[in-house]
């Protein structure tokens, strides 16, 4: 079998939600293919069990960093932090998302699913837009659904205010 990956060795790439599932998988190839790979994770026990694995690919490779995308400040605090450390972003994979049963808001105030989802990815996104513009061929990747097709968007209702939240489905979509 002969590598496929296209070497990253010179690569820092920034993957939320990179505790589990399609974003730990993320950061996992990523890290095979020779990047250095920031985990963007809420947990920090499960951020830091995160990048034991992704190490395990590829020493030395992997860095949790602290980030709630459900809190604007930490959002900023995220970007400040990184901006600190390096002076390039060659991908931002935006993959985080969570949805809730019940209706719950951010420290900010917002529906929780949409703050989160949304809101946190757009302004981690443009916080970081100048270090990603310094660095030639960036990307921006952002991991969605089909659930938005399932559901209504009410622009005049992005908090749930007037209409059911029900299982948080529709908040999700």
């Amino acid at each position: 079998m002969t590598n496929e990956y296209r070497d990253l060795s010179e690569n820092v790439i920034i993957v939320t939600g990179a505790n589990t599932g399609i974003g730990l998988e993320t950061a996992k190839e990523l890290a095979t293919a020779g990047a250095k790979v920031i985990l963007a994770c809420r947990d920090e026990q499960k951020g830091k069990a995160a990048e034991k694995i992704v190490d395990s690919v590829r020493s030395f490779s992997a860095q949790y960093m602290k980030l709630d995308l459900s809190d604007l400040s930490s959002v900023r605090l995220f970007v400040n932090e990184f901006k600190s450390k390096y002076n390039r972003l060659d991908a931002l994979v935006n993959n985080a998302g969570l949805i809730l049963q019940t209706k719950e808001l951010t420290k900010d105030g917002f529906e929780k699913t949409f703050g989160t989802n949304h809101l946190g990815h757009f302004l981690l996104t443009n916080l970081l837009l100048d270090v990603l513009k310094k660095t030639p061929e960036f990307r921006i990747i952002t991991v969605s659904s089909l659930a938005h097709s399932f559901t209504g968007f009410d622009m005049n209702d992005l908090n749930f205010e007037h209409r059911p939240y029900g299982n948080g489905f529709p908040a999700y979509g």
